[in-house]
């Protein structure tokens, strides 16, 4: 059984997706429409801003996949 942890500092978002990429968990926050990435034990950071994205995966080459909604 897996029990969450506070991170001290961390932003508040409402999380649409999220992948691990490269050591650090991305996450799709459509509410502050940006990608943000978590790379433990407590460093965020803003990797995008602009559209509203609505999920995160990995291809199989390894590849950031992110899907946005469409504007229209």
């Amino acid at each position: 059984v897996y029990t969450a942890e506070v991170v001290e500092g961390s932003p508040k978002m409402t999380a649409a997706g999220m992948a691990w990429w490269k050591d650090r968990l991305v996450i799709a926050d459509r509410g502050g429409k940006r990608l943000v990435a978590f790379t433990p034990p407590d460093k965020f950071e803003t990797l995008r801003e602009g559209a509203t994205p609505v999920g995160a995966a990995i291809d199989p080459d390894g590849h950031l996949v992110v899907t946005e909604r469409d504007p229209n």
